[in-house]
């Protein structure tokens, strides 16, 4: 038996830890989501890089162990898709050519495993390891100065100038930037990732937008508290064609701390509706 063996059985196991394990509801989109998504590439690069070790020690050539391991993590990648929905997991064309471009970068890898000892094997190692790691790397910077850039504005939670915090958001479904479009048949939701601060000297909330509609419509709000028993605090406020500033207190009583998740939403139903967010920021009585 190869003594590449437990760590290629080490490596698939945590591939089907990462892409199969059920998630939390709201990692089904927003900043998390994409980080997943991104995590394809480095994970199937990974996984083909050992593949390409594992068959190498059973004394197949460099070449024939870098196309087979090419194949098989590719294959992989298409069956992690066809299965993640039975595991409550969400499969896209996507996430697909993150893996791909994983399996491609782990190709390189053992490609310049081919090449002699040298400089130039070294600095395309480097390079391809670069590579891999780019885009979740780049991904998880642009989250840190969303979070950074919240801290400072806070407590604004969107404004017209206000654009890494952006990714904080996210909106279901995903018709377009931070615009809220509901039917007869879909709702429509924008969700802010709170980073779990404490509300509870706020009163309420001022939200500016436009909404487009026939009549007016019902927006609702959900904050989301991080605490044992999952509290939940609920809203609302009537919206009018045309634009909108309305502030929203919470009900009485109701002073929010350690906050999860803002939810503002639109139930189905008539007339149609686009609502566009311009901005959210927290107020204090009398604010």
């Amino acid at each position: 038996m190869s003594s590449r063996l437990p760590r290629l059985l080490l490596t698939f196991a945590l591939l089907v830890g990462a892409f199969l394990s059920p998630l939390p509801h709201e990692w089904s989109a927003g900043w998390r989501s994409e980080l997943l998504n991104r995590m394809h590439t480095p994970l199937m690069a990974v996984l083909c890089v050992m593949l390409g070790a594992f068959l190498s020690s059973l004394g197949k050539s460099k070449a024939t162990a870098w196309l087979a391991s090419a194949c098989l993590a590719l294959g992989v990648a298409v069956l992690i898709e066809l299965v993640q929905p039975w595991f409550g997991r969400t499969a896209s064309a996507e996430d697909f050519v993150w893996g791909a471009a994983g399996v491609a970068g782990g190709s390189a890898w053992n490609i310049a495993g081919m090449i002699p000892a040298s400089r130039f094997r070294w600095m395309l190692n480097v390079l391809t390891a670069a590579v891999i790691a780019t885009s979740p790397v780049v991904w998880l910077t642009k989250v840190m100065a969303a979070r950074h850039e919240a801290d400072r504005r806070f407590p604004e939670l969107l404004g017209h100038a206000n654009h890494h915090p952006a990714i904080l958001w996210s909106v279901l479904p995903a018709k377009d930037a931070l615009i809220l479009e509901r039917d007869e048949k879909q709702a429509a939701s924008a969700r802010m990732d709170a980073l779990e601060r404490d509300w509870s000297e706020f009163s309420g909330l001022e939200i500016t937008g436009e909404l487009l509609a026939e009549s007016a419509v019902e927006l609702g709000i959900r904050i989301d508290i991080a605490d044992d028993t999952k509290t939940r605090v609920r809203a609302g406020t009537r919206l009018l064609p045309g634009m909108n500033h309305v502030q929203v207190s919470w009900p009485e009583g109701a002073r929010p701390a350690r906050v999860r998740q803002l939810v503002l939403f639109l139930a189905a139903g008539a007339p149609p509706a686009r609502f566009r967010l311009h901005s959210v920021r927290l107020v204090m009585s009398g604010g």
